[in-house]
C-alpha cells in the first residue's frame, strides 16, 4: 500500500527533485509518457541512463526496494547498469498505469488529478485489497489571520474569511501595501502532499487554477503554511504570506489588523539614471 501511495502521491519536489513531464509524479507523469517501451514489456531497457536521468535515482530505488526492478547504480547514483522490471513490477506498474488511463478516459484526471482511484486496477491483481486508505477531511476554520511581508522590514497582518476568493485576497494585499492592481500575478504554495501548486490571474495560462474560482479554504490552510504572492512579472514583487492561525470568528470583509514598516514605492523615481 505504501508503494501505491508513492505512485499516486510521490511528487519529486518533496525530495528536492523535478521531473520534466506533465506531472511531477513518477508514474502519472514520467512513466505515463514512456509506458510503451521495451521496459514495460519485461525486457531490459536499451538505454538505462535515460530512465535514470528522467525518472531520477530515488524513484528507481523505490522500485528496487519494492521488488519491482533490477539494476545497479554506480558513481554516486549517476550511472546505471542493466535496468529491468521484475515480473511483479511489470504486472503491478502496468495495472496502475491502466488505472490512470481509465481515469483519463472518464475525465476524472482532468477534473481532480489529486484523487485518482487506482483501486479497480489494484484489485485486478490483488483481489484481497478491498478499499483505499481514507484521507482525513481537512479542518477548515471560519477565518484566518495571515502575515504578509514585502521584504524584511514591511509587514501587514490580514484577517480573511476562508470563503474569500484568492482574487479578493490579491486585491486586499495590494491595497494594504498601497500598490496599484494593474498587473498580472499568481499565488504559489505546496499542497498537503508536498506538490507545487500555482493559482493565477485569469489571464495567466501557466497555473493550475484561477483566482476567480479558488477560495482560501481550498488551499487547506494550516498554521505555519507559507504562500508566495508574485505580482507584476516585470518588477517581480514577491509577497511572503504565512498563515498565523485560524479563528471561528468569521469576517465579511478582509481586514488589515496590523501594519509594520513603510511599504516600498511601487514606481520609484528613476531621475538619477537620466
Amino acid at each position: 500500500m505504501l508503494t501505491c501511495f508513492w505512485i499516486n502521491r510521490g511528487y519529486a519536489i518533496s525530495v528536492g527533485e523535478r521531473i520534466s513531464s506533465i506531472d511531477d509524479r513518477f508514474l502519472p507523469g514520467f512513466m505515463m509518457m514512456y509506458g510503451e517501451t521495451d521496459l514495460w514489456q519485461g525486457k531490459a531497457a536499451r538505454d538505462p541512463g535515460f530512465w535514470l536521468r528522467r525518472g531520477k535515482s530515488f524513484n528507481l530505488t523505490i522500485l528496487k526496494m519494492a521488488g519491482m526492478a533490477e539494476f545497479q547504480l554506480e558513481d554516486s547514483n549517476r550511472k546505471i547498469h542493466f535496468l529491468k522490471l521484475t515480473p511483479w513490477g511489470q504486472l503491478f506498474l502496468n495495472a496502475c498505469r491502466q488505472g490512470f488511463i481509465d481515469s483519463l478516459k472518464e475525465d476524472e484526471y482532468a477534473d481532480d488529478y489529486e484523487h485518482i482511484n487506482l483501486l479497480p486496477a489494484i484489485k485486478a491483481i490483488r483481489p484481497d485489497v478491498q478499499k483505499n486508505l481514507e484521507i482525513p477531511e481537512p479542518m477548515i476554520a471560519a477565518s484566518y489571520v495571515l502575515s504578509v511581508a514585502l521584504g524584511s522590514q514591511c509587514t501587514r497582518t490580514l484577517k480573511v474569511s476562508a470563503d474569500h476568493l484568492l482574487e479578493d485576497l490579491a486585491e486586499a494585499i495590494l491595497d494594504a501595501f498601497d500598490f496599484d492592481s494593474d498587473y498580472l500575478y499568481h499565488f504559489q504554495y505546496l499542497n498537503p502532499f508536498g506538490a507545487h501548486r500555482m493559482i493565477g490571474h485569469p489571464a495567466v495560462d501557466f497555473c493550475d487554477a484561477c483566482v476567480t474560482e479558488t477560495r482560501l479554504r481550498q488551499l487547506e490552510p494550516v498554521p505555519g503554511m507559507k504562500i508566495t504572492f508574485i505580482f507584476d512579472y516585470g518588477d517581480n514583487w514577491e509577497f511572503e504570506i504565512v498563515v498565523m492561525y485560524g479563528s471561528e470568528e468569521n469576517t465579511s470583509d478582509i481586514q488589515v489588523i496590523e501594519r509594520k514598516g513603510e511599504a516600498p514605492e511601487q514606481y520609484p523615481e528613476y531621475e538619477d539614471f537620466y
